[in-house]
């Protein structure tokens, strides 16, 4: 019996079984669940990782490469690709379709921890982003450059300011374009006209030239930073205007590597031979998260017998202490969720750090030593609408005396402990369940004094008194003079003469003013301290 003789048969039965259909499915329309944008799981993670400065062949080399090997033979990996551009990377691991993605972001948070271990000191530490329909781009606007135009400046200058300005935009974030970078390399044949012997630049980038004494004297080091807080495209160039130089970094460090070269160029015209090895050095890292590495790998893989550093313009400072410091980079990671529907569930990122900051306010510290701490940034969150999975902060102690900042820092880091606790307990959420806390140092300077009876500072304040400077600043700071004073060299930072003002700002200048006096006093103490023909060495 077919089809159409049935329906004849059972006209009834038919039309019931029609109606049937087309109740259910047009009610099945009305129930079904329609989002423009709906929540699709996606097996995959990204690392993403800035490299300020640098250009995409050395962050391919440098930080893409890395971060592919540590993370590629992890459980759940199906491909990885990776993204190199101007000062940063985009490293994108895709799982298997079934795999824990939470198990898979914790694997890979453990991995990237143990990468940054073999990444460039400037490398930030790597942000894993998970991927999911929420957090993809709305709307991407394109600009093309026509002619000589910037167009990378005039969109982060001009364009992003005014998207971020509206309250319905949640991110900007800038793509493509190609910033400015400069390459270093030494001219040998310069560097060996004055004298000097085994110029080179050393495994981190410090760049050192020995100028060699007469016998078997001591070894003196004489050190500049090379580096300024301003980021890769900065402009620089300098503006003079009678007798004031403007520029972003004229001050510090330029005119400390200026009165380093004149220091140099004195020495072989006047033909002065030292008893004592004289080492000639630009270091790397002393601004910022840069963390001295020049200075404590120069004095860590070095003997040294002495070290002065120059670095600001105050001829009247001398420094016999070096002020210590620790930073931190403390984030916390949880589930998230939707701030209605979730709420009472999850626990909060950000109520977490709310939780610490509260703690953290309400540490003592001592007048003397003198000795700080401060949350300087904190980000977290995505949406208004959202409970927070991802909240960090950045944080700073310093203190001249090394156990006071060794108890503040533990008190900071058990803040944290503690407020994640008490937001997972808020919520009744088992703390392997919740909210996890991951501890990065992204700074670590060490501190030290130096007697008063120090040859290096006996022989600064002489010199002071020879070319008739006064002592107005006889103190503490945080120099590339850390870290030798840290291994019990006799040490002191110096400044190069002159006048800065506004340093670290863009309308940092100097004032040609008795610029002399800088070269005159390092100089000075140079040469007692390494000995000449006619006077002993001060150093040992």
């Amino acid at each position: 019996m077919n089809l159409t003789k049935l329906a004849l048969k059972r006209p009834v039965s038919c039309f019931l079984v029609i109606l049937a259909l087309a109740v259910f499915g047009i009610s099945s329309i009305f129930g079904f669940r329609m989002e423009l944008t709906p929540d699709i799981e996606m097996p995959m993670l990204i690392v993403m990782a800035t490299y300020p400065g640098a250009d995409p062949e050395s962050v391919d080399e440098l930080v893409a490469s890395v971060i592919e090997d540590s993370g590629s033979t992890l459980s759940g990996v199906d491909s990885v690709n990776s993204y190199s551009f101007e000062n940063y990377c985009m490293v994108l691991f895709t799982y298997e379709y079934g795999v824990d993605i939470d198990e898979c972001h914790n694997d890979l948070r453990a991995a990237m921890e143990t990468a940054k271990l073999s990444l460039p000191d400037d490398v930030d530490q790597p942000t894993i982003i998970e991927m999911n329909m929420n957090s993809m781009d709305v709307m991407t606007i394109s600009a093309v450059e026509v002619g000589d135009v910037d167009m990378l400046k005039v969109v982060n200058e001009s364009v992003v300011p005014e998207l971020e300005s509206l309250s319905s935009v949640a991110q900007v974030s800038v793509t493509g374009g190609s910033e400015d970078y400069i390459k270093v390399e030494l001219n040998e044949t310069l560097m060996k006209q004055y004298g000097l012997t085994d110029v080179h630049i050393d495994e981190i980038g410090n760049v050192i030239g020995i100028r060699k004494g007469t016998g078997s004297g001591p070894v003196l080091a004489i050190g500049a930073h090379m580096d300024s807080v301003f980021p890769a495209g900065t402009d620089v160039k300098v503006k003079k205007e009678g007798n004031i130089y403007r520029a972003p970094g004229i001050g510090d460090n330029c005119s400390g590597l200026r009165a380093l070269l004149q220091v140099l160029r004195a020495m072989e015209k006047e033909d002065i031979r030292t008893v004592g090895d004289i080492w000639f050095v630009g270091t790397v890292g002393e601004e910022g998260n840069g963390d001295i590495r020049g200075s404590k790998h120069l004095c860590a893989n070095n003997k040294l017998d002495g070290f002065v550093a120059i670095d600001s313009t105050d001829v009247g400072r001398v420094l016999y202490g070096a002020v210590g410091s620790h930073r931190w980079r403390l984030a916390v990671d949880g589930a998230g969720g939707h701030s209605f529907a979730d709420f009472g569930k999850v626990p909060s990122a950000i109520h977490a750090v709310c939780r610490a900051g509260n703690i953290i306010s309400d540490i003592k510290v001592p007048e003397d030593p003198k000795t700080t701490f401060t949350i300087g940034t904190i980000k977290g969150g995505t949406t208004v609408n959202t409970i927070s999975a991802h909240c960090e902060v950045d944080v700073d102690i310093r203190s001249v005396s090394n156990e006071e900042l060794l108890r503040v820092e533990a008190e900071v880091l058990g803040a944290f402990e503690k407020a994640i606790k008490e937001e997972n307990a808020r919520w009744g959420v088992a703390d392997e369940q919740g909210l996890k806390l991951t501890k990065t140092m992204i700074g670590n300077r060490p501190g030290g004094l130096r007697p008063h009876s120090c040859p290096v500072l006996q022989a600064a304040r002489s010199a002071q008194k020879t070319l008739g400077i006064e002592l107005t600043n006889y103190a503490m700071s945080s120099t590339d003079a850390n870290a030798p004073m840290s291994h019990n060299i006799p040490s002191t930072c110096l400044c190069s003469g002159g006048k800065g003002i506004g340093a670290h700002t863009l309308k940092e200048h100097f004032i040609m003013e008795k610029t002399e006096l800088g070269p005159q006093l390092v100089l000075l103490t140079a040469l007692a301290l390494a000995g000449t023909e006619t006077t002993k060495p001060l150093l040992g």
